[in-house]
């Protein structure tokens, strides 16, 4: 999945009102190593983005990834599942079984089994050991210096993560598919600092075709979209008050739907149903003007082309 380095979260921790510990004990090893470095890396990223609060919207996110690490390789572990508070469409994994999404990335995908699917990569991560040896390497660092810290995996662990993940959600129930359309999604949502990152990772067109030739062994499978859409209806999205930099944390409390002018309320996320063919761009009241780039890349279609009645969209209101 996209992720940022660990050396540029440990960076944007330092620069947080209260930043975390340094480091963990080189004299840590194995699970003990694991749980430090997994409660600091947690530290660090809770600093960066803080956490998107809302419990039901969690909750969910929670039961879809435990139904998927039920269906792991390793089945009896428990896993943290944490939604960031940030625009930018991303999921990753650190030690201890902790695995973290963005609420950027909820808005781009289209149903429960692509948010499987980003769960069954990352858990993929977690269940092939690939993240195993990081902990201890990690646990000698000083994390005051992120010379070297990192969470890329190899193209290799890429594929199996992206391997595991079609297996799994199989075993869960869910319709494979969801794992290529996942990978559009991300690729689509993806600026080009990110894209960046991804060429040191299999190319986008190699891992579709790989997933592509696992999916063709299995089939059938839950998809449960309108269940999810329900579920992200009036999420936040793009950037609000904790992802405002100029504003920062004390705008969080502040700054909420009752108590807000148009331009500080935080923009939703609303989910409609067409009751006519439409484009996004004749859709009245779906988006402003400025965020129809936006409104294009979370529905992944063109403004211009029309929509079928019936179709469901995802709009940014109040």
């Amino acid at each position: 999945m996209t992720r940022p380095t660990l050396a540029a979260l440990v960076l944007l921790g330092c620069g947080a009102s209260s930043p975390p510990a340094a480091s963990c004990s080189e004299e840590l090893r194995g699970a003990r190593a694991a749980r430090c470095v997994g409660e600091l890396a947690e530290r660090v990223v809770v600093a960066a983005f803080g956490v998107y609060e809302d419990d039901a919207l969690s909750d969910y996110v929670r039961s879809v990834g435990e139904r998927v690490a039920a269906a792991s390789d390793r089945p009896g572990v428990d896993y943290r599942f944490l939604i960031l508070d940030s625009p930018d469409p991303q999921a990753w994994a650190v030690p201890d079984r902790r695995v973290f999404v963005t609420r950027g990335l909820l808005a781009v995908l289209d149903s429960e089994a692509e948010l499987a699917a980003v769960l069954a990569h990352e858990i993929g991560h977690h269940s092939a050991g690939h993240l195993d040896h990081l902990a201890d390497d990690l646990a000698a660092q000083d994390w005051g210096d992120p010379v070297g810290l990192t969470l890329a995996h190899s193209r290799d662990r890429e594929r199996q993560a992206d391997q595991l993940s079609v297996l799994f959600l199989h075993r869960a129930g869910y319709d494979v598919r969801a794992v290529s359309s996942m990978l559009r999604a991300l690729h689509r949502s993806a600026d080009e600092a990110q894209r960046g990152w991804a060429r040191r990772h299999p190319p986008l067109s190699v891992r579709l075709a790989r997933v592509e030739r696992a999916i063709d062994r299995r089939g059938g499978g839950d998809l449960h979209a309108e269940r999810y859409l329900r579920h992200v209806d009036g999420m936040i999205v793009g950037v609000g008050p904790r992802s405002g930099d100029a504003r920062g944390e004390n705008a969080r409390a502040s700054v909420t739907d009752e108590v807000c002018t148009a331009s500080e309320c935080p923009r939703r996320l609303r989910i409609r149903r067409l009751v006519a063919p439409a484009s996004l761009a004749e859709l009245e009241g779906c988006a402003m003007n400025e965020e129809r780039a936006l409104l294009a890349m979370i529905n992944a279609a063109q403004a211009d082309v029309r929509l079928a009645a019936g179709s469901i969209v995802k709009c940014i209101g109040h």
